[in-house]
């Protein structure tokens, strides 16, 4: 496994993990650049030792949050994410704070209390959202979880910072606020107050979109494997928290049977957290009563997965409609569906969708047409996925060759009278007229002539100032 780009000496297991245990937190190796821990067997029972110092020397850290739960605000709307942290401070009090990818934080707890498992809100689509896009919710991280304190971010590439309310080299965990289970509870109910005002809940908005009736718990089997199969393909595993993928599996177990063994073990390997051996064990563990194939289905629709009418057979696609309409992604590796640009696939989901897609080959087999269009000299290419309003579908920039997901608008003739309110407003809001004009001139220029990053003027000039 690659280390990714290597981190500071202050980042690094080695140099600080004991420092770190002599706080009272329980620090735990974490491979560089990633959330997975370094340690492959029960890493939820580590015990910090000081020869895995030498062991772990270059690895990044996390900690273990069975006694220091942390609040975990996975928002990415900044307004909406203050506010929650507005009220995790107010209830609990000011905590070490974590920032990997702003908006989004964690902020840092000491246990009072027996321990208690990971709470968290329900899962919301927030104004904006783009479709497919991840959901946002609030979770308290507690006995079972870790979160990575220092390492690089895995998406951003730059190290996760302490925003200057302390930090577990410098906080003993008896400088914590305490938090009892009862308080986080209340605080989770809270939080879910709070995104119901401002979103929608994904499970509301899952049934308003079904297409049928969900299937019963009561009846866990899959009528349909193949169909499953094509689900449990859109169910994205870049991320996710053990108990979801927990869940996950003892769906796939309880619609397939023991036949869903493989089908498991490959959808875990999705995950840079993926331990084949850990997966093997969970599987042989799991003795599913009440999940199966209903909770696959509604996680795949979560994920934009349009289940085909009983009539309609799934989408049968030649070699020439897959060079014309994917892409391959190289720096991902990842496959871009050109009828729908937010849609993407890893390599082993792109086969599982059209694994009923089928061609002879010279033998007189049929092989899966993915396969062929994964060799296809033919085959659509770019290093890079980008959004460029500046570039065509296509273009070559320091030397890589990128993917413009950018459409240019086509935007239709409209009665010129609708605008009317909009400048009416913008008169009692700049009552200047030259500098009304020279907003009106910008949000012109940005839609005629779009660009790159944000375009920046003054909206009002000092020469007009009263």
């Amino acid at each position: 496994m690659g280390f990714g780009k290597r981190l500071r000496d202050s980042q690094t297991f080695g140099i600080n993990a004991a420092a770190i245990a002599a706080n009272g937190y329980a620090p735990l190796p974490i491979w560089p650049g990633q959330k997975k821990p370094s340690v492959r067997r029960e890493w939820q029972n580590y015990r910090f030792k000081e020869d895995d110092l030498a062991t772990y020397a270059a690895h990044g850290i996390g900690i273990l949050t069975r006694n220091t739960p942390a609040v975990d605000i996975d928002v990415r709307d900044a307004r909406i994410a203050r506010k929650l942290d507005r009220l995790v401070t107010r209830t609990l009090g000011v905590a070490p704070e974590r920032i990997g990818l702003p908006p989004k934080s964690l902020r840092v707890y000491r246990l009072s209390g027996k321990p208690f498992g990971k709470l968290a809100t329900g899962d919301y689509h927030l104004p904006g959202d783009a479709p497919g896009a991840k959901a946002h919710k609030v979770e308290i991280l507690a006995d079972g979880q870790q979160f990575v304190a220092y390492s690089n971010h895995k998406d951003t590439g730059k190290p996760y910072n302490w925003n200057g309310d302390g930090n577990p080299l410098i906080t003993s965990v008896q400088d914590l606020p305490p938090i009892t289970e009862q308080q986080a509870k209340a605080l989770i109910a809270a939080a879910d107050r709070l995104l119901a005002k401002y979103g929608t809940p994904v499970s509301e908005r899952a049934q308003s979109d079904d297409d049928g009736p969900r299937e019963s718990n009561e009846n866990l089997k899959a009528d349909d494997p193949q169909q499953l199969r094509a689900a449990l393909a859109h169910i994205k595993n870049d991320d996710l928290a053990y108990d979801d993928w927990i869940n996950v599996g003892l769906a796939i177990k309880g619609a397939l049977g023991a036949d869903g063994e493989q089908d498991f073990a490959k959808w875990s390997a999705l995950s840079e957290k993926n331990d084949p051996d850990a997966t093997a064990k969970a599987w042989k563990s799991f003795k599913p009563d009440r999940i199966g194939a209903g909770t696959i289905v509604h996680l795949a629709k979560e994920a934009g997965w349009i289940r085909p009418p009983p009539d309609e057979a799934p989408e049968m696609l030649t070699l020439d409609d897959m060079l014309g309409r994917f892409v391959h992604i190289t720096k991902g590796p990842q496959i871009v569906d050109l009828n729908n640009t937010q849609r993407s696939f890893w390599t082993p989901e792109f086969h599982a969708a059209y694994a009923h897609c089928r061609k002879p080959n010279d033998d007189g087999k049929k092989i899966p047409i993915t396969q062929i269009w994964c060799k296809s000299p033919k085959r659509k290419t770019a290093d890079v996925r980008t959004f460029n309003p500046a570039h065509g579908q296509f273009f070559e920039e320091n030397g890589l060759r990128h993917f413009n997901t950018w459409i240019a608008p086509n935007w239709p003739v409209t009665d010129t009278a609708l605008a009317a309110p909009f400048f009416e407003h913008l008169e009692d809001l700049i009552p200047d007229e030259c500098d009304r004009e020279a907003l009106i001139d910008w949000l012109a220029h940005a839609v005629q002539k779009p660009r790159p990053g944000t375009i920046v003027t003054d909206l009002v000039s000092p020469w007009h100032r009263k």
